[in-house]
């Protein structure tokens, strides 16, 4: 592509069916592209490690956040997350 970076996220973010934003390194490109989502009506599924879920901004600190210690468990309870907010039946589960 010859676009920025940027509106290359925007466009897979108005094509997506939801958005997952996890907020652990309280990266600021995570929150901007989370309000994108909000702002668009886009469902977002929010995840933060649990050692950051203290440090998360006021802001957000009201969204209910998918709290996460492992890749494993964090892969796991995301499936059955999306699976419950999109609709679509049970998604695969990861092995463990």
């Amino acid at each position: 592509h010859i676009n920025g970076i940027s509106d290359e996220i925007l466009a897979e973010i108005r094509r997506s069916r939801f958005l997952v934003a996890d907020y652990t390194l309280m990266n600021n490109g995570v929150y901007f592209e989370a309000g994108v989502a909000v702002g668009l009506g886009i469902p977002l599924i929010a995840t933060c490690r649990a050692d950051y879920l203290e440090k998360l901004h006021f802001d957000i600190k009201h969204i209910n956040t998918l709290k996460w210690e492992t890749p494993e468990q964090l892969a796991h309870d995301l499936a059955k997350r999306i699976a419950g907010v999109i609709g679509d039946g049970p998604l695969p589960l990861p092995e463990t």
